[in-house]
């Protein structure tokens, strides 16, 4: 008599396979000025989309990148003190931005 198992593959949490693919320049940052985010698609998905987490709440709240289009520039307000950038995709860990005066 032979026994037979089935088992089901399950990809693995996208968290726990996730790197450093956020950059920032500058941070720190001037409050007020422009930053650059930039995202490293190298064997990622593309497109993500990145939450921002600004300290005091601003606008943008999000914005999109893409392997053709991996940068974006975005102003901080001039009482700007923090963002938080969330990889919304899991791809990536979060990374910081702190605003001087």
């Amino acid at each position: 008599m032979s026994s037979r198992v089935t088992v089901a593959a399950t990809p693995a949490s996208s968290k726990s396979q996730a790197t450093g693919r956020i950059s920032v320049k500058p941070n720190p940052a001037p409050a007020g000025s422009e930053i650059t985010i930039c995202y490293d698609f190298s064997g990622a998905v593309s497109p993500v989309t990145l939450s921002l987490s600004w300290d005091p709440s601003q606008e943008p709240s999000s914005i999109q990148l893409s392997s053709s289009d991996n940068c974006k520039k975005v102003t901080a307000n001039d009482n700007a003190e923090g963002l938080l950038i969330t990889d919304e995709s899991g791809q990536s860990w979060d990374e910081g931005v702190t605003f001087t005066s």
